[in-house]
C-alpha cells in the first residue's frame, strides 16, 4: 500500500504543478492595464528573443543592422556506457555574419545543426560558447508544433505567443481575426490545441507568425504544410517575406524552394560550416557532394 500511496501523492503533486502552470498562463493572457501601449512585462524567463543577445565584451560595436555569430558552439550530452558522458557537439566553431534584409537557406543532411542553429537565434537554448549577436531585434521559430500549449485555445495560444514575443496587447487582438482566418481554423479557433492534427496546429503557428511581423523570421521545414489552398496562399506569404527587406532564414530538404525563395545559403555538415555565399554556388556544391540527384518544384 505504501507503494501506491507515493504513487498517489507524486501523481497529486503533478496536477497541482501543472494546475498553477495553467493559472500562470491565463493570468499572462488576462492581464490588462499595463501602460501605455498595454505591453505586459514578462519574467526574465519568458523574456522575447531580443533580450536574447548573449551578452559579451567582444559585442561592443557590432553592427545593429546584421545577425553575428562569433565562433558559435552548441553540445549536448550523452552516456556512453555506465562510466561516463560523452558530448556531442552539434554546432562547433561557427563564424558568421548575415546582413539585413538577407534571404538565407540553410541546407545539409540530417543531424547536420540546422534546427539547432535556428534555435539558437530564436533564444530557445543558448550557445555552450562563443556569443550571438542580434542587433537587439526579435527572431521568432516557425516550425512544426513548436510554441504551443495543448490546453489553451487556438486564441489563448495566439495571444500568449505575441506576448512572448513583446508585441503589444493591443496589436496582437487587432490581428486575432486575420490570424484565425488566415489559419482557416474556423471554430477550432477556440477550442484547445490538443484537438487539433498536426497541420492544424502548423496553419496556427504560420498565421500568428506572419501577423506578428518578427525582426527575423526563422522557418523550419514548415513549407507544403496542409491542404493545397493553404499551401499556396503560405507559400505567397513566404515568398513576399523573401522579396522584402524582413531577414528570413529558412531551412528546407527542399533544394528546389530553396532556390527559389533564397538569395544565401548556409551549408552544414556535421555541426561545422561546409560553404557560405551564393545560393546557387553553395547549393550546386551540396548537390555535388550527394548520391541523388536534385529533384525540381515549380515557382
Amino acid at each position: 500500500m505504501g507503494g501506491v500511496a507515493g504513487l498517489f501523492a507524486q501523481f497529486r503533486r503533478q496536477v497541482s504543478t501543472k494546475r498553477q502552470n495553467n493559472a500562470a498562463f491565463r493570468s499572462i493572457i488576462a492581464t490588462t492595464d499595463n501602460g501605455p501601449d498595454d505591453t505586459v512585462a514578462l519574467p526574465k524567463r519568458h523574456a522575447p528573443s531580443t533580450l536574447m543577445n548573449y551578452p559579451n565584451k567582444k559585442n561592443a560595436g557590432v553592427s545593429p543592422d546584421r545577425i553575428v555569430l562569433k565562433d558559435v558552439g552548441c553540445h549536448y550530452g550523452w552516456r556512453r556506457g555506465a562510466k561516463g558522458k560523452d558530448l556531442f557537439w552539434a554546432l562547433r566553431d561557427l563564424n558568421l555574419e548575415i546582413p539585413d534584409g538577407t534571404s538565407l537557406g540553410v541546407v545539409g543532411n540530417n543531424g547536420a545543426g540546422k534546427s539547432t542553429l535556428l534555435s539558437l537565434l530564436a533564444g530557445i537554448i543558448s550557445p555552450d560558447c562563443g556569443h550571438i549577436e542580434l542587433g537587439g531585434r526579435t527572431a521568432t521559430l516557425l516550425s512544426l508544433n513548436a510554441g504551443l500549449d495543448p490546453n489553451l485555445t487556438g486564441r489563448s495560444n495566439a495571444i500568449l505567443s505575441g506576448l512572448l514575443l513583446g508585441v503589444s496587447r493591443k496589436k496582437i487582438h487587432r490581428e486575432l481575426d486575420n490570424i484565425q482566418a488566415f489559419s482557416g481554423l474556423g471554430e477550432f479557433f477556440d477550442q484547445p490545441a490538443r484537438t487539433y492534427s498536426t497541420g492544424m496546429r502548423a496553419r496556427l503557428g504560420f498565421a500568428v507568425t506572419v501577423y506578428l511581423e518578427p525582426d527575423i523570421l526563422l522557418i523550419d521545414e514548415v513549407i507544403g504544410v496542409g491542404d493545397m489552398a493553404f499551401r499556396e496562399k503560405s507559400a505567397g506569404v513566404i515568398k513576399a517575406r523573401m522579396a522584402s527587406s524582413q531577414t528570413v532564414i529558412l531551412v528546407s530538404h527542399s533544394l528546389p524552394y530553396v532556390r527559389l525563395y533564397c538569395d544565401t545559403a548556409l551549408w552544414l555538415d556535421n555541426g561545422k560550416m561546409k560553404a557560405f555565399g551564393d545560393c546557387d554556388e553553395v547549393l550546386d556544391a551540396y548537390v555535388t557532394s550527394q548520391d541523388t540527384p536534385e529533384q525540381t518544384c515549380e515557382a
